[in-house]
């Protein structure tokens, strides 16, 4: 009976021994090797960038580590970033696409593969956000490991890109479902529209069955070809431009839904398939691609173009005509096929875009990027995102304000003009809201800038001839006319306000929502209009001791050249005024705001 326990035992007691001499040998052999290994693995992962031949590099070397944690994260970190590049390298490679006034096509195979990479990408970014938090802390530089939050941040990185990517290949899906046209609208800022600015220019998308074709076109060409009887009526304030509204101020509702249907009417007008969706985008992503790419040099004029004056000499080259009569947007098309060029030659686009400092989150509150589409899903996506545009009253509040801005000729560029608002609201026990919006703009063209910013005396001769003849005027030496329309609630009532450029008139919109008042700004270089408007409006709610008071403003596409100052008060010195939500009294951008507060009186107080 006891030799099977004792046999037992002996067997216990070899297990024992096998286990201490494995555990002796990782312990004193293997564990040493593969830490050296690992680390051999972190040097080349911190050396690769994005070079999908040096990942797999890396990948190569992490096979001979064990599939267990620590050594786990680092191969399944290296497989992800190997897929990774690859697939962003075929990616790229996919879009060295030529762009032509007559239009090309790109077939449905290439469209297929594009977004068989955008979700091999989506994936490997998901798995690296997984990862990020289970890297052993021996394999990172002293940097990282004594800032644990830099892995927190970067597992956020990729968890918001994979969530980007995943949004575009589902709109990409969406336009590729069923026949759909695209169309986006180049704008350039300096001349200004409720939308962001003048659409001198369009890129025309149309999806079907056999893949994508585009065309860049100039607005002109497309408006040639509307018929009077398709025009559309404009305000008195307009007529100095134009007589009637056409294609290619198409743009003139602040209302973005509304610019899109009016593009829609034209397309019908002129025989053209109409937009399903249309894009807005500003020139102003010009100057962060210029920072991205650095200089950009347009051979055919011997001229370079940086970020301090890209937009200005683009302008020049379009308004001077300098590649003809009949080809004046030339130098459009030249430039996007040079910066397409530049882009394609940056080794880590991902890195060189992060430190350019762009801020997708601001460009997008300040308007610079529109989209209305007539796919619901796809409309509720451009709602989510804040790309929708609406001139929307909220029910719930009780005071709202928007301004805009809209060139009617001579200097067409706002580039130099700096507006500031300051609007106080004056609750008052009775109900009543007296408003003061003061409009302060200057025009701050100094002497001798705009030169200077074209660098025109580096300019060929040919090209300095043209700036002699056509001059400056156009960019900002000229007279600047605006005119600001300002939307309150309807039923508000103007008590005061003059400007010095001509009467301010008074309009209602067709939802009958909003009251707009239309404040001509015409100034030269050096000029200062400073106005101020005052008008009330009712406030409903509360009591004779305690008002609660929301006032919405609504964003603007003007950018950063236009601050915003909210103050609220009270019509007695003995209430008190209580913010619940934002900041007031300090200057904002103008975004969607909303200014809640609660204005308490003491009980028995003088009115």
């Amino acid at each position: 009976m006891a030799t099977p326990r004792l046999f037992r035992l002996l067997g216990l007691g070899l297990l024992l021994c096998c286990l201490l001499l494995l555990g002796w040998r990782l312990t004193t052999v293997s564990v040493p090797r593969w830490r050296a290994q690992a680390l051999v693995v972190a040097d080349l992962a911190r050396t690769a960038g994005t070079d999908p031949q040096q990942w797999a590099d890396v990948q190569a070397a992490a096979r001979d580590l064990p599939w267990f944690p620590p050594f786990r994260q680092l191969r399944q970190g290296a497989s992800a970033m190997s897929q990774l590049t690859a697939a962003a390298q075929s990616l790229q490679g996919l879009t060295t696409l030529p762009l032509a006034a007559d239009g090309q096509t790109i077939p449905r195979s290439t469209l297929d593969a594009g977004l068989t990479h955008l979700h091999t990408i989506t994936h490997q970014l998901q798995s690296l956000s997984q990862l990020a938090d289970s890297v052993p802390t021996w394999a990172l530089d002293r940097a990282t490991d004594r800032d644990p939050a830099q892995l927190s941040a970067l597992r956020g990185d990729f968890r918001q890109t994979a969530t980007a990517l995943t949004h575009l290949r589902e709109v990409l899906h969406t336009f590729l479902r069923q026949p759909h046209r695209v169309l986006i609208l180049l704008q350039n800022h300096n001349e200004v529209r409720p939308s962001g600015g003048f659409s001198g220019s369009v890129l025309i998308l149309d999806f079907d069955q056999d893949g994508l074709s585009y065309q860049f076109r100039d607005i002109y060409s497309l408006d040639r070809l509307v018929p009077d009887s398709a025009r559309l009526p404009v305000p008195d304030y307009f007529t100095p431009l134009d007589q009637t509204l056409s294609l290619r101020d198409a743009n003139f509702s602040p209302h973005f839904p509304t610019v899109a249907d009016t593009y829609r009417h034209f397309f019908r007008a002129i025989d053209q398939p109409e937009p399903d969706t249309v894009l807005a985008v500003n020139l102003s992503l010009l100057t962060q691609l210029i920072r991205l790419t650095g200089p950009v040099s347009l051979p055919p004029y011997d001229i370079q173009l940086t970020e301090l004056n890209a937009d200005l000499i683009l302008s020049f080259l379009v308004e001077s005509k300098a590649a003809g009569r009949y080809s004046a947007k030339d130098p459009v098309l030249a430039l996007i096929t040079q910066l397409i060029t530049q882009l394609k030659e940056i080794d880590d686009l991902p890195a060189a875009w992060a430190a350019t400092g762009f801020d997708p989150a601001e460009y997008i509150a300040q308007k610079n990027f529109l989209a209305h589409s007539q796919n619901t899903k796809l409309q509720q996506r451009w709602a989510h995102w804040g790309l929708s545009g609406e001139l929307r009253h909220r029910p719930t509040a009780d005071n709202a304000l928007y301004v805009d801005l809209v060139s009617i000729g001579a200097n067409k560029s706002d580039r130099f003009m700096w507006t500031r608002l300051h609007h106080d609201s004056e609750i008052k026990r009775d109900g009543r809201v007296r408003n003061l919006l003061q409009i302060t703009r200057t025009h701050a063209l100094r002497d001798r800038e705009l030169d200077q910013l074209l660098g025109v005396a580096d300019w060929p001769p040919t090209l300095q001839a043209l700036a002699d003849t056509q001059g400056d005027w156009v960019l900002g030496l000229g007279q600047n006319r605006v005119v600001m329309r300002v939307h309150v609630p309807a039923g508000a009532q103007l008590i005061s306000g003059s400007s010095p450029s001509g009467p301010i008139t008074s309009s209602l919109t067709p939802d009958a929502l909003w009251t707009v008042w239309e404040v001509p700004l015409f100034m030269k270089p050096g000029e200062n209009i400073d106005l101020t408007l005052e008008y009330e409006t009712p406030l409903q709610r509360g009591s004779s001791d305690w008002r609660p008071y929301h006032l919405q403003v609504i964003g603007t596409p003007i950018g950063r050249q236009l601050t915003y100052l909210p103050t609220i008060s009270a019509d007695a010195q003995s209430a008190t005024v209580q913010a619940q939500s934002q900041n007031l009294g300090l200057p904002q951008p103008m975004v969607d705001n909303d200014y809640r507060i609660i204005v308490e009186y003491k009980p028995n107080s003088a009115p």
